[in-house]
């Protein structure tokens, strides 16, 4: 009878790289979440002009004063800017999420011995998406740590 040879997986194939390309895939989908609400959001909810804004505050400022006297509670109304405010929100939370499953899978594939190059990029990628879903905290941190940095003691 003849002996049939057992394939055996060849280190680097295709077979054995899924968890880079996974870091890969996740880091792309990171920076896409990343960077694409702050293109998408003002065309579906655009900012409204000024004086709308004003009357709105005006009309809301109104009501207050009328439940206030009233003794009732207020309920602030949705306004158009905390609509967009909470998708912003959603697509950072999920671009951090996807940010940190590509740092994950990229350290899991580099300790697989998986090609080095393909993980770190997959580093390199949930790492940005994470800064860039995050960037004004990160510059409100630094500057308040800049400017107040010598007069707070922990």
């Amino acid at each position: 009878m003849k002996k049939v040879p057992v394939p055996q997986q060849i280190a680097g194939s295709p077979l054995t790289r899924w968890r880079s390309s996974l870091a890969l895939i996740f880091g792309a989908l990171a920076i896409a979440l990343s960077i694409l609400p702050n293109f998408v959001l003002p065309i579906t909810h655009p900012t409204p002009a000024l004086n709308e804004r004003v009357v709105s505050l005006a009309q809301e400022l109104k009501d207050r004063a009328v439940a206030l006297a009233q003794g009732k509670s207020f309920e602030a109304r949705t306004t158009l800017q905390g609509e967009r405010l909470r998708w912003a929100q959603r697509a950072s939370l999920a671009a951090a999420i996807f940010g940190v499953l590509a740092i994950v899978c990229s350290a899991w594939g580099y300790g697989r011995d998986e090609p080095v190059k393909s993980c770190a990029a997959g580093l390199a990628l949930g790492i940005a998406a994470i800064l860039l879903a995050n960037l004004v905290g990160i510059a409100t941190g630094v500057l308040a740590l800049l400017l107040f940095g010598g007069w707070v003691t922990v």
